[in-house]
């Protein structure tokens, strides 16, 4: 008997979480698609009119201005200075005032002595064409740059950094860019 009630009592746990989530998904007129972007351990950043970017649970987020948005994993420092953290994963998203090409010629065509691309993407971020680029410096520091098409003189730039010995940063790094949506 005491079996029977905790199957049912589970069974009626499921179903009304099987009947919150569809609440939700109706409330919120998300797609089937869309769904899956849902991560309940990531927030959500806005930029009004523009897009909105997914980022982990208690990181920071400190906007400038509508053209750079600055997430971070541990706090910004008031002062500027100090030791760049191996554990630190900072990512700037830009407006740039210049166009996709202009900005992709740019980035595979500059030759600078310290820096090496070890990677390059062409994703599809919101059904919007994108270049990835993976570099590494001398100095131990990484970088993942992703510009996105936006609009014909507007191009959206997002540059992470972590340290070569943050092996999680890659996979966190990888979420954060591919979550950009581009407010319709």
């Amino acid at each position: 008997m005491k079996l029977k009630l905790i199957l049912l009592g589970l069974a009626t746990i499921a179903g009304l979480g099987v009947i919150f989530l569809f609440q939700i998904i109706i409330h919120n007129k998300l797609l089937p698609d869309q769904t899956s972007q849902i991560n309940p351990q990531w927030q959500t950043y806005a930029e009004r009119n523009t897009y909105t970017i997914q980022y982990p649970t208690n990181w920071f987020v400190e906007r400038l201005r509508r053209e750079l948005v600055i997430i971070m994993r541990l706090p910004p420092a008031k002062n500027g200075i100090g030791k760049f953290p191996p554990d630190l994963i900072k990512t700037d998203v830009r407006i740039e005032p210049s166009s996709f090409e202009f900005l992709t010629n740019q980035m595979l065509n500059s030759e600078v002595e310290v820096s090496q691309i070890s990677r390059k993407e062409q994703p599809k971020i919101h059904s919007r064409e994108a270049l990835t680029l993976w570099v590494s410096d001398r100095f131990g520091a990484n970088s993942v740059l992703t510009i996105i098409r936006y609009k014909s003189n507007e191009t959206i730039y997002i540059a992470s950094f972590y340290a070569a010995e943050n092996t999680a940063a890659p996979n966190i790094i990888q979420n954060i860019h591919g979550s950009l949506r581009i407010s319709e």
